[in-house]
């Protein structure tokens, strides 16, 4: 489940749910639309405050690593962190 909250974190409402086995390494919004979640294998994107989600990208952790921290600086551009020390770019 995936929760929102409108009010700096006094009340929290379901925004979506995942499949019960989404298992969310980090996650990262640059506004009340635009964020994304990182999973052990996928980077997923919503525009929408978190209502739906759509995959973003597939990662190879079996060469990059498994990707533990993302930055986006806009809705266009961020950085992936892996554990085999490597800084991914991600744009649209």
């Amino acid at each position: 489940m995936v929760y929102k909250t409108e009010n700096g974190g006094a009340n929290w409402q379901p925004a979506s749910r995942l499949q019960a086995s989404t298992f969310v390494f980090d996650s990262f919004f640059v506004d009340d639309l635009f964020g994304w979640f990182l999973t052990s294998a996928e980077l997923w994107e919503t525009g929408d405050g978190g209502y739906s989600w759509a995959p973003k990208l597939t990662l190879d952790y079996a060469h990059h690593g498994v990707v533990r921290d993302i930055f986006f600086i806009d809705k266009d551009l961020g950085w992936l962190a892996t554990s085999r020390g490597f800084v991914l770019k991600c744009s649209r």
